[in-house]
């Protein structure tokens, strides 16, 4: 089965580590980071991030999702990013967390 549209997407960033300097890691994924901004807005609607955010199984898709939130969303995805701050997975807190202060 192939990977959801999502996980693709993320796939093609650099892969951020915890402990990694998001500062470095950022500067160097500028360009990438507006190729993923484009294509989440092209084949995804707010609302259909916010349930893989809530829902998915998957880590990676809910990485996508609180990025992709954190770059696209608006304040109604708020309640879903915060809730995201509790996720079993590292890097989707993380994400939440920065989304919070861009939304």
């Amino acid at each position: 089965m192939a990977a959801p549209l999502l996980v693709e997407l993320f796939d093609r960033l650099p892969a951020f580590r915890p402990g990694d300097d998001e500062d470095l890691w950022a500067a160097g994924v500028q360009t990438a980071m507006r190729e993923f901004r484009a294509a989440v807005r092209e084949h995804y609607g707010e609302g259909t991030l916010q349930r893989v955010l809530a829902a998915s199984a998957d880590a990676k898709a809910r990485r996508g999702a609180a990025l992709a939130l954190g770059l696209t969303g608006t304040f109604v995805s708020v309640p879903a990013v915060a809730a995201a701050l509790h996720d079993a997975d590292p890097l989707v807190r993380r994400f939440a967390a920065d989304a919070l202060w861009e939304l």
